[in-house]
């Protein structure tokens, strides 16, 4: 984990190259990486909140997958942000959703 940690940081970074490699290492790192940039959608700062929509956006199923869990354990106001996240993966969205609708843990 403190690889994500540190490779995270690096998405505050002024320089370009090095956020934007920050972003490709975060989506090698796969599901524990989206689960912690859910978080991130409610940073004070708006380029990391913009940041962390991207990643999640192009991390495709797993990002829609760390999106579905969030809807759950957040806050309304990152809530939002996560509806609007999985409407912009579309298709991507479409099975992470039917697996956690057949979920015996789901309410519905």
């Amino acid at each position: 984990m403190p690889r994500i940690w540190w490779t995270m940081r690096k998405l505050r970074s002024a320089n370009a190259s090095a956020r934007a490699a920050a972003a490709d290492e975060l989506k090698q790192l796969g599901a524990p990486a989206a689960a912690r940039l859910v978080g991130w959608l409610n940073d004070e700062d708006r380029s990391v909140r913009q940041a962390a929509a991207d990643i999640l956006a192009e991390m495709g199923a797993v990002g829609a997958t760390a999106l579905l869990d969030a809807l759950a354990q957040e806050g309304a106001e990152v809530r939002g942000e996560v509806l609007k996240l999985l409407v912009r993966l579309g298709p991507s969205a479409i099975d992470p959703l039917i697996v956690a609708i057949r979920s015996p843990d789901s309410e519905q």
